[in-house]
């Protein structure tokens, strides 16, 4: 006899039941039909969408409809003026007519609020059992990577939990949540530089901000990115660095030629002197102590970084993101042009940095232009002036031929402080590191 094929389990059963959906939002409509608060539809309206009437969709278009007569002035808690204009949208025959209507206000409560909730929870939980059973569908198909499939499925569930349901705070509980915090002596998280003149000026980078760092190529704002990085990285905040240009090897060779003191041409050529292996051995083993990772992406989109730095703090915890550059990240899908692309790259890194709660290091050009002028200033920044208006902060390595080891450190941008021009910010070529000559 051959081998027995073993037997599926049986499917579960689905943990809702539809019925009960449906009377909670027919519930909810005849709530706002009977209700005379004005209220009560514009705190729906922020609570739920048309898409959320999971049991049945004709309700949905019905709530759009009250919310737009309510735009308009209309009164919604008249149940004959919510008929006529049920009737001149073709709805009402096509929801139940008459008799449901009659139907939906027996159901009517004072709180219709209550009914947008549950109508908000039942639409998650529909959602996301059909998301796991999709989920399991996929991962059968052994064509499929598990591994995309797996990130698409979070994605997903991560934007249908965290939709907000009102979208404000009163700002004495805010007030109160900061006081508590200080008093358990919480400190909002702030990311430093390691370079105390920096950060005793500008006070460090909090959590949330976009902080782009620009320079022209090969001046150095990769190698100080990945200073920044190392430093928190050494104070136990964990660091991801994403290059889109520099590959894995290249990137780390800098980080051990500072630690080790080696210079950089002879990691590259390998020529090494007396003593330096066991240098280079030393600052290695340092490094393997770092919670600090470093992925090469070359051509991705901000899609596919996203999805590297969740998974990243998923993982390890994200204390700081930098993306090594702007100019180079793939463009997306739904955009045209060079600077439609930068333009929703820097949307899109602002959003992350608050979406991760940390500071994202994003890594962009200056203009050929900037070389040409004594001070660089936000006007120089490349391709795109979405960048001024979304950072948070605006950095720039600034040096002429004049200057190859004195350059300037400038803040062009800072919208929670001071804007100064630091000068006597020297670089390093053979330990790949920016120190200040004098740091006060």
């Amino acid at each position: 006899m051959g081998a027995r094929t073993a037997k599926r389990p049986k499917p579960q059963k689905v943990a809702y039941d539809i019925a009960e959906i449906i009377e909670t939002e027919e519930a909810l409509i005849g709530s706002l039909a009977a209700s005379m608060r004005r209220g009560d539809i514009e705190v729906v309206a922020t609570t739920i969408q048309k898409n959320d009437f999971v049991g049945d969709p004709t309700l949905g278009e019905v709530l759009d409809e009250m919310i737009a007569m309510h735009e308009a002035g209309e009164p919604v808690g008249d149940i004959i003026a919510v008929r006529r204009r049920l009737l001149a949208r073709g709805l009402y025959d096509r929801m139940g007519g008459p008799k449901r209507m009659a139907s939906m206000i027996e159901k009517a409560s004072t709180n219709p609020v209550h009914y947008a909730n549950l109508v908000r929870t039942n639409a998650v939980r529909v959602r996301a059992s059909a998301e796991a059973r999709r989920l399991a569908e996929m991962l059968e198909d052994l064509s499929q990577d598990p591994f995309t499939v797996g990130q698409d499925c979070l994605d997903r569930m991560e934007e249908m939990l965290t939709r907000s349901t009102t979208g404000f705070s009163f700002v004495g509980d805010v007030a109160a949540e900061i006081v508590e915090d200080l008093k358990r002596a919480r400190k909002p998280p702030m990311i430093y530089t390691g370079l105390p003149k920096f950060d005793h000026h500008i006070g460090g980078m909090a959590a949330g901000e976009l902080i782009v760092l620009c320079a022209r190529p090969s001046v150095g704002k990769s190698a100080l990115a990945s200073q920044i990085a190392e430093h928190n990285a050494q104070h136990g905040r964990p660091g991801l660095i994403v290059s889109l240009e520099m590959r894995n090897f290249d990137f780390v060779s800098r980080l051990l030629a500072k630690r080790s003191q080696v210079p950089l041409k002879t990691l590259r050529n390998g020529q090494l002197q007396l003593g330096q292996q066991a240098d280079l051995e030393v600052a290695a083993n340092d490094l393997k102590e770092l919670p600090l990772s470093v992925s090469f992406m070359g051509s991705a989109k901000m899609t596919d970084i996203r999805r590297k730095a969740r998974a990243f703090r998923a993982t390890h915890g994200l204390s700081l993101l930098v993306i090594d550059y702007l100019q180079i990240i793939g463009r997306a899908d739904h955009v045209e042009n060079r600077r439609e692309s930068i333009t929703d790259a820097t949307k899109q890194c602002k959003e992350l940095a608050g979406e991760l709660g940390c500071p994202v290091l994003l890594l962009s050009q200056l203009n050929r232009e900037s070389t040409k002028m004594d001070r660089p200033s936000l006007t120089n920044l490349s391709e795109s002036s979405s960048i001024e208006a979304d950072a948070d902060m605006v950095l720039a390595i600034h040096t002429t031929a004049l200057e190859e080891k004195n350059r300037q450190l400038l803040i062009l941008k800072n919208r929670n402080g001071e804007t100064m021009d630091m000068k006597d910010f020297q670089w390093n070529g053979e330990s790949m590191t920016y120190s200040f000559e004098r740091e006060f």
